[in-house]
């Protein structure tokens, strides 16, 4: 069965990430995914390519803080540092993709914006981004599209781009904005063993997230064979 995805649209279908946490309790997280593509060197949007090949990325911020902590409820300090690790990578798109040879009108892809009087302040004055808004950001894509248009035109600058300039930064820090968007993203939601399991497309017994709770050579090495063998199922 073949499902087609429109271009320049959200991916309905939720993609999850899980995290066990020390107490044994089992957190899920909805998934941004983002397609990057090859065909990006020298072009507007080079930060977002895949020398070789096309990849999907899903993006599950409030995961990547909870692993990186390892802590066992995001407070206010950790979603303010996820704050800055989320606007450090929108600032750090490309400003030449040619390496000085041309520059392009759509450069960066994406950017970071002047901070506006009725914008919220969770970040600290000394912070090298608190003269930005924390509440948005702008660019020439739809960072949450899953396939950009935009990454398949033949022009390396088209004359015209969309710009976008109400990309959110809010879910990450404000519960009040966008509860939802924050419990998904960020704090995690509750979830059982049997969502770990179904979600992860029945996994062989021998790697039961529910009793295995390391995995050793060995059993990497069996689970990558399964793996193999149910790629060249579907296949």
């Amino acid at each position: 069965m073949q499902i087609s995805v429109a271009d320049d649209t959200f991916h309905t279908e939720r993609e999850y990430a899980f995290l066990r946490r020390p107490d044994n309790a089992v957190l899920r997280f909805s998934t941004l995914p983002n397609i990057f593509c090859a065909q990006g060197d020298g072009r507007w949007w080079h930060d977002h390519r895949t020398p070789g090949g096309i990849m999907i990325t899903s993006n599950a911020l409030g995961h990547f803080m909870y692993s990186r902590t390892k802590k066992t409820q995001l407070d206010q300090t950790v979603c303010t540092a996820a704050l800055e690790q989320a606007m450090r990578t929108i600032a750090n798109a490309r400003k030449d993709p040619s390496d000085g040879k041309a520059r392009y009108q759509h450069c960066p892809a994406t950017y970071l914006v002047p901070r506006q009087p009725g914008d919220p302040v969770p970040l600290r004055t000394t912070s090298e981004f608190s003269p930005y808004s924390p509440d948005h950001y702008a660019g020439y894509f739809h960072t949450d599209h899953l396939i950009p248009s935009v990454f398949f035109q033949k022009d390396r600058d088209p004359k015209t781009l969309k710009k976008y300039d109400d990309l959110s930064f809010r879910y990450i820090f404000d519960t009040s904005v966008d509860p939802e968007g924050h419990a998904e993203l960020m704090a995690g939601t509750p979830a059982k063993w049997y969502d770990v399991r179904n979600n992860m497309n029945r996994l062989p017994d021998f790697v039961d997230p529910e009793r295995t709770a390391a995995l050793d050579h060995q059993t990497r090495g069996r689970l990558t064979r399964w793996l193999e063998e149910r790629i060249q199922q579907r296949f």
